[in-house]
């Protein structure tokens, strides 16, 4: 519960300019607190009518005054309850992100694109650009299909849950009937066996289940919408238990995190999250190691200790927005090392 406003008695007489010099602020700015708190007959207007004798006047330290006449300058952190970062700022950002994955350090495969998202309250619209593998756009025929398919999904939407995290998928239908419109010109302009496969695939795959699962099966997705807006103890420090995709055929791993809220600002208005943890205890079979699903329950694998998750949030001081994320993890399989990089910078 906030306390009530402090208030000086004044003596006639007392001019507006000399209040406002006393208390280190501008003649708007006393007047605007005053005004806010004051009974309506002592509403300052040019000066400070002679019948007040009581002033309401601001907080004398400087973050405080910040939040009070600055509210959006990013010059302090907000937070919507204690030690619990405010989610409910707007916005519309665009990022560039490289995904790399790695086989004893030698890279395999690079992922880049660009991603508009816009949140509205809790609600976001998520759409994405043309996406390249090692540099180039798709090339081979049923890789441009692949890439026509993955087109129908965007732009999707999802709901959250107050912390940040994914709750729901908002426009299923409306990806259905893109669905419905680009299978038959698909199935006229590709022919063969392995694109009636794809296709009858992505056919059965058009459920808001399989969609959701596709979602959360996406390390960005995975790492963007981390429940940063839960509370963290006094420490500044939060546990979290996740899944982390980290195969090519969307097996998830399981991942103790601990975040660690930074509260400097930095001059240009950013501040860290620092993310850290490993994987739960558990063996790694032969079979899993090759990604065959085939002794894995549930989709749910549980890696050997020798796995680390290590990334560095950089959020908006002026609305709790992501700006950046960048770091790797990786998980010691029995004769090789999977190691995967992750990098998104909010872009101009």
């Amino acid at each position: 519960m906030s306390s009530l406003p402090k208030t000086c008695r004044i003596s006639k007489g007392t001019t507006l300019e000399e209040l406002a010099n006393h208390f280190n602020l501008t003649k708007e700015q006393l007047k605007r607190y005053h005004n806010t708190y004051c009974p309506l007959d002592d509403l300052i207007g040019y000066d400070i009518p002679e019948h007040v004798t009581i002033i309401y006047v601001p907080p004398l330290d400087a973050e405080s005054r910040e939040k009070i006449f600055n509210p959006k300058s990013g010059n302090f952190l907000s937070f919507k309850s204690k030690n619990t970062l405010d989610n409910k700022q707007n916005y519309k950002k665009r990022y560039g992100i490289i995904q790399k994955i790695f086989h004893n350090d030698e890279e395999e495969l690079k992922i880049h694109y660009e991603t508009e998202i816009i949140k509205n309250k809790n609600t976001v619209q998520i759409s994405r650009s043309q996406v390249y593998l090692n540099n180039k756009v798709p090339d081979l025929v049923i890789e441009q299909l692949a890439d026509k398919i993955g087109s129908i999904f965007y732009p999707f939407e999802l709901g959250l849950h107050e912390n940040g995290s994914i709750n729901t998928l908002v426009n299923f239908k409306e990806i259905q009937n893109r669905w419905k419109i680009l299978k038959p010109q698909l199935e006229e302009y590709y022919k063969g066996e392995i694109a009636n496969e794809l296709l009858a695939s992505t056919n059965k795959r058009i459920t808001q289940k399989s969609i959701t699962e596709q979602v959360h099966n996406s390390l960005f997705f995975t790492l963007y919408f981390l429940p940063l807006y839960k509370t963290f103890d006094e420490n500044k420090s939060l546990n979290l238990s996740i899944e982390i995709p980290i195969f090519k055929n969307s097996t998830r791993a399981l991942f103790e995190i601990d975040l660690k809220l930074e509260e400097k600002i930095s001059k240009t208005h950013k501040f860290i999250i620092k993310a850290s943890g490993k994987s739960t205890s558990g063996k790694i079979s032969d079979e899993i190691e090759k990604e065959n699903t085939s002794p894995i329950t549930d989709g749910k694998i549980q890696p050997k200790n020798s796995s680390y998750f290590d990334f560095i949030y950089k959020l908006n001081s002026k609305d709790n927005s992501i700006f950046a994320i960048y770091g790797e993890l990786g998980v010691q399989f029995p004769d090789c090392m999977k190691k995967i990089s992750l990098e998104c910078y909010e872009q101009p």
